[in-house]
């Protein structure tokens, strides 16, 4: 479980397996009302839960600032996260199956108090029980999700967390690509 605090808003980010039916989706827009903010993706999707935290942070800063590409700040953090302003794009990565699934569950509030009645709230609307999972350990995978070339983690060699550093950097770039 990770908690953070991210321009105005509290934030948590746990990993754990989600039981995706067709309900889901109902579940998290009913949840995502009166300034709640609750995203699920897959978490063989994500490097790290740095890059989870980036992308709710340039999303909240897209939303207060009206430089976002949705309207609505769940689809925008799809967008932030995936690397990618092609909104059918970011909810094809960000499609769980039906059934048992791993996955990242994102939540913030302006609230500390609110942020876990949501959190909450949302693991028991989505049926989502913690779980921990090796977030990045899937580095091919990833690599070819976000375009990462061989020969750029190798020009990172030494770096600690080249692969996490480098998808960071490419999905902050999104807003300067045509």
């Amino acid at each position: 479980m990770n908690k953070l605090k991210v321009n105005s808003h509290f934030c948590e980010i746990k990993t754990g397996n989600i039981n995706y039916k067709e309900s889901t989706i109902k579940s998290l827009l009913a949840i995502n009302k009166n300034g709640n903010f609750c995203q699920i993706v897959p978490a063989q999707t994500v490097c790290s839960f740095l890059q989870a935290f980036v992308a709710l942070e340039q999303t909240l800063d897209a939303q207060s600032n009206n430089t976002s590409f949705s309207e609505k700040p769940q689809l925008e953090f799809l967008i932030r996260l995936y690397g990618t302003k092609q909104i059918n794009a970011a909810l094809d990565r960000a499609e769980l199956k039906t059934g048992k699934n791993m996955a990242l569950l994102i939540c913030a509030h302006k609230s500390r108090q609110k942020l876990n009645a949501l959190f909450s709230k949302a693991q028991k609307e989505l049926e989502f029980a913690g779980q921990k999972f090796q977030l990045g350990a899937n580095k091919k995978e990833l690599m070819k999700l976000y375009r990462v070339s061989n020969a750029q983690l190798q020009s990172m060699k030494g770096e600690k967390n080249a692969l996490e550093k480098l998808i960071i950097e490419k999905n902050s770039l999104v807003v300067f690509q045509t």
